[in-house]
């Protein structure tokens, strides 16, 4: 399509388009990558925040509000710096208690107090009816921004559990465990389960001492704008269904839902279901789209038939890839360190990938949605 004006042919700018090789994931905050890398080798908690003390606690969104004498930043610190003996399993797990208590105490002080705050009970009861047309919804970096550096906070809480349910005897040892277990199965409670059966790990209490134990409430906040383009989306008809479709947890992705005012936005659910210990899948795994699919209740005799009017939003571009793969309509990539939205060409011949960076960028790229 062209432009004409005083007789002279304007074309629309060309939006860029780089390679699915080129791609290259903008790394998180490398100073807090280093700290957390190296916390192992610290001797004492006094001299980590000597370290540490040029590390803006405002600047990664934690507050600076002291609990029994500790800021949040601290609490997390000595939950790292713990030795690895008996004596300091007991009290990690004691220390994880804790945290689960008050997390849970500000979740119920704010759950039904408004309607971004109270939870559609489609979500919690299922939503199958039949459906052609979903948008489907990533949350950890996607609904809430990587900046908030909350991946970052989620290693700590692994590796510790690594140490804890192992007995490993550094977290150096248990930080490399979790890289080779995310790398080889995509999730590290699938390796710790596959590759430890002798221990019966239970993925429920794994979830309670990560993702259910982080201190959200403190990092994510209300997101006013996020919900202004949701809502738009919402009203905009041209989806019979908005999905949450996550990795996480049910009782994680919940959390941060109502912590960013959005939890009566959403149809449903798609989790990593953790009590189905010997079928548990994830994305990019097929099988997961597949059960998707299922709950979403979306027609069609194939997997790429289902999904055929799908977009699809995640942070991740290998669970973008195999949308594709599977003949999603449209699958966009988030990236908040994106400042221009542009395409990326994937493996598949002919179809692309957007590249946004934030969930108002959609409306300029998918107008017609709005």
């Amino acid at each position: 399509m062209s432009l004409e004006t005083n007789n002279t042919t304007v074309k629309p700018a060309l939006k860029k388009t780089i390679s699915i090789d080129d791609y290259k994931e903008e790394s998180p905050d490398r100073k807090l990558i280093d700290m957390i890398n190296h916390i192992h080798s610290v001797q004492s908690f006094e001299n980590l925040l000597d370290l540490t003390s040029d590390w803006k606690l405002k600047d990664h969104q934690i507050d600076s509000i002291k609990y029994n004498g500790l800021t949040t930043y601290e609490r997390l610190m000595s939950l790292v710096l713990l030795p690895s003996n008996a004596e300091s399993r007991n009290e990690y797990a004691y220390i994880i208690k804790n945290q689960l208590e008050r997390n849970n105490q500000h979740l119920q002080s704010i759950l039904n107090t408004s309607p971004g705050t109270t939870i559609n009970e489609k979500i919690i009861f299922g939503n199958p009816t039949p459906c052609s047309k979903v948008f489907l919804f990533d949350i950890d970096n996607c609904l809430y921004s990587k900046k908030l550096n909350i991946h970052m906070l989620m290693q700590i809480f692994i590796r510790k559990y690594f140490q804890y349910i192992l007995k490993l005897d550094s977290y150096d040892v248990a930080k490399k465990l979790n890289e080779k277990y995310y790398k080889q199965y995509g999730l590290a409670i699938k390796g710790l389960i596959n590759e430890h059966p002798d221990l019966k790990i239970d993925p429920i209490e794994y979830n309670s001492f990560v993702d259910d134990a982080l201190p959200l409430h403190e990092i994510i906040k209300p997101d006013l704008e996020l919900r202004e383009t949701l809502l738009k989306i919402r009203k905009s008809g041209k989806f019979e269904k908005m999905w949450l479709f996550t990795n996480a947890y049910k009782s994680h992705a919940l959390r941060c839902i109502v912590l960013l005012g959005i939890a009566d936005l959403f149809d449903g659910l798609t989790f990593c279901d953790y009590e189905m210990v010997k079928e548990l899948s994830c994305k990019p795994d097929p099988s997961c789209y597949l059960k998707m699919s299922k709950q979403v209740g979306l027609i069609g005799n194939t997997l790429e038939e289902k999904l055929q009017n799908c977009y699809f939003i995640d942070d991740s571009l290998r669970n973008l890839e195999m949308g594709v793969n599977l003949n999603m309509k449209n699958c966009i990539l988030i990236d908040q360190d994106v400042t221009e939205p542009y395409l990326i060409e994937a493996n598949e011949k002919g179809k692309t990938i957007n590249v946004v960076g934030s969930f108002s960028d959609l409306e300029t790229v998918f107008s017609d949605l709005f």
